[in-house]
């Protein structure tokens, strides 16, 4: 299967310059990875009818604290992870996979798929140290 890829207005828009005094602008337009040492797992109702996705959807896992330029740190419920920036030595691209509608359903599936790189990622955020646990004062 071959596919067709073409880059979207973004990629070019989305190279933003890292400033000296703020690592902010680290995210601010540009696409990240982050890298998690560990499992996300969510908790909910299992019933028959619970849909997962639905679930994950728009639900805020955590904080994103970029205050200190040289240490981010993310808080996950009752734990804070200590991370680090690292640049990728190989960028990656961020792929769509555009569905083309205009073409007639009984043409070839290959010329109707097309993918769309979104972003080139040139940036991680690390964090591969255990989590720290929070204590609330008014748990003790």
């Amino acid at each position: 299967m071959r596919l067709p890829i073409s880059v979207t207005q973004k990629v070019h828009s989305s190279q933003a310059s890292l400033s000296s005094d703020s690592t902010f602008t680290l995210v601010n337009g540009e696409t990240v990875i982050v890298e998690l040492q560990g499992k996300l797992e969510i908790s909910y109702d299992e019933g028959p009818n619970v849909n997962q996705e639905a679930i994950r959807e728009g639900l805020e896992i955590g904080r994103l604290d970029l205050s200190n330029p040289k240490k981010p740190l993310l808080t996950i419920g009752n734990h804070q992870l200590e991370g680090k920036i690292v640049k990728l030595t190989t960028p990656l691209a961020l792929l769509r996979k555009m569905e083309s509608a205009s073409v007639s359903a009984h043409s070839d599936p290959d010329h109707r798929t097309q993918l769309d790189i979104v972003s080139i990622v040139e940036r991680k955020f690390v964090f591969a140290k255990r989590p720290s646990p929070i204590v609330k004062m008014s748990e003790i």
